[in-house]
């Protein structure tokens, strides 16, 4: 029992945490409007900010409590009955999607504000779905793997639809729900596919199952049971063609939420892929590969081709997220320790570089109004010109220009599919990229070259800071990778040779 819980020291804090922030705001939630007088009722929405406030930051400190513990403290090994694995691997992915979690929440705190959707239960929401993410993570079996996927997924469906007055927001918390319960439901038909030609919900086992000889091919229910699952969990990576949610929902939810979307969950959702398909069917690779090559080729030409004609820079974003995706699965489809450490550094290259963009786009206002329109950013240079660089930078660094941090990404994503075999893939992939740096560089265009705009209101300090730190990222990756490569390195190994 020991070894069990400080395998999950992490998950634990989190939960401690959910329930605590709970059980804080409801023992300190004034009450309600229609019981209060009308001259106590500002004193008690004041009172109501404050705590949510306080909740926010506290979540922001267990996130990173919770990352530590997972890089630093919780001791590698098997928990649960192999139900439950902290490798390297794992700690890799917890560690980026927590930190990314935290910093996703904290330059939240401002735009939530006046949103009047900060709120004790976007705390509790945002640490469930980071407990998920952690689970999907460390899934050593299909039951465990299905619990974590679902709890971040239910706390997902109901941050999209956080402001409940906005009509937008219902619509898109709408279809996430349907469409992730669909996917949910791919999932489960597969894994219960699996489960019946292997006997078995465990990873070590179903891997010996499926393990075959040169040239033989594995059952077609098993193979069934393997695309139905990889069509679920194309869904939450957003890759094409089971994309069709994430225009909506990034545009329809708030802000910070859509940002969480792009960075912590598809981070989670890209272990899950390698854990699953490297953990599991790591001896039938040349089975599963071409699956995961159609959803690279797809999603990269629906995401560079879908961005060509949007004007809204978030729908925009959602669709450089496709694409990002794409990239990244054509790394993962070489079915190499290469192609993990390349799709696992370019989730993290992305989240980083995303979260940075996203934290402009929070202040993106005038007179209080979002102002999200490609347009909106006309002659921002002559107005800003350290924002407008800084954005330049990250633009560039998403379009894959060296020697920024994203070209790197693809150079190691190309890299794998080229040793593996893939060039047909390589091939697609550097006219998606090409396609792709059209979008980006018009961006850049426009903040350089088009008449001035209006002035978009002050930004928080605290969101020019991120903005600043993510295009430092960017500039200063080629010098030493802040060892992400090398920490990339060791997840894989520990995925393909079992060790921690």
């Amino acid at each position: 029992m020991s070894l069990n819980l400080a395998a999950a020291a992490p998950e634990l804090i989190l939960a401690v945490a959910a329930l605590a922030i709970l059980m804080f705001g409801v023992l300190r939630a004034p009450a309600p409007a229609y019981l209060l007088a009308a001259g106590d009722k500002p004193a008690a929405a004041l009172a109501e900010r404050r705590n949510a406030a306080w909740a926010l930051w506290f979540a922001v400190g267990a996130l990173i409590l919770a990352a530590l513990w997972a890089g630093f403290w919780a001791p590698a090994g098997r928990a649960f009955s192999d139900a439950f694995i902290l490798d390297g691997l794992s700690r890799y992915a917890k560690v980026a999607a927590f930190l990314t979690a935290a910093a996703a929440l904290a330059l939240s705190r401002d735009l939530m504000g006046r949103l009047e959707a900060l709120s004790y239960e976007y705390a509790v929401l945002v640490v469930l779905a980071a407990l998920g993410m952690g689970m999907m993570a460390s899934a050593n079996d299909l039951i465990s793997l299905y619990i974590g996927l679902e709890l971040q997924s239910l706390a997902l469906y109901v941050l999209a639809a956080l402001r409940r007055d906005d009509a937008r927001a219902t619509e898109a918390g709408l279809k996430y729900f349907v469409l992730g319960a669909l996917s949910s439901g791919l999932l489960l038909f597969g894994a219960s596919f699996v489960y019946g030609y292997t006997g078995s919900i465990n990873f070590d086992v179903i891997r010996a199952v499926t393990a075959v000889e040169e040239g033989h091919n594995l059952s077609v229910g098993l193979l069934i049971g393997i695309s139905l699952m990889a069509c679920g969990i194309g869904f939450k990576l957003s890759a094409a063609p089971f994309h069709m949610w994430t225009p909506d929902v990034y545009q329809g939810a708030p802000l910070p939420i859509a940002a969480f979307f792009a960075s912590a969950a598809k981070i989670a959702a890209a272990a899950m892929l390698l854990r699953l398909f490297y953990g599991a069917f790591g001896e039938a690779t040349s089975q599963w590969r071409d699956i995961l090559a159609v959803l690279a080729a797809a999603s990269m030409l629906v995401g560079g081709f879908g961005a060509l004609v949007q004007t809204n820079v978030v729908r925009l974003l959602a669709y450089s997220s496709i694409g990002n995706v794409g990239f990244a699965l054509t790394g993962m489809a070489a079915g190499t320790a290469q192609g993990i450490s390349s799709g696992l550094l370019y989730m993290v290259i992305y989240a980083v570089t995303t979260l940075g963009v996203f934290a402009f786009l929070f202040g993106m206002r005038r007179g209080g109004k979002p102002a999200l329109a490609i347009s909106d950013f006309a002659g921002l240079a002559r107005r800003d010109m350290a924002s407008a660089l800084c954005l330049g930078a990250l633009m560039f660094s998403l379009a894959g220009v060296p020697p920024l941090a994203g070209f790197f990404a693809k150079l190691y994503a190309f890299q794998a599919a080229w040793t593996a075999g893939l060039g047909y893939l390589l091939v697609i992939a550097v006219l998606a990229a090409v396609v792709s740096a059209f979008y980006y560089i018009r961006v850049v265009k426009v903040m350089f070259f088009d008449e001035p705009a209006e002035a978009f209101d002050p930004q928080p300090f605290g969101q020019r800071l991120a903005l600043y730190a993510a295009a430092a990222f960017s500039l200063i990756f080629v010098i030493g990778g802040f060892g992400l490569p090398e920490a990339a390195q060791r997840a894989a190994t520990a995925l393909i040779g079992g060790g921690a």
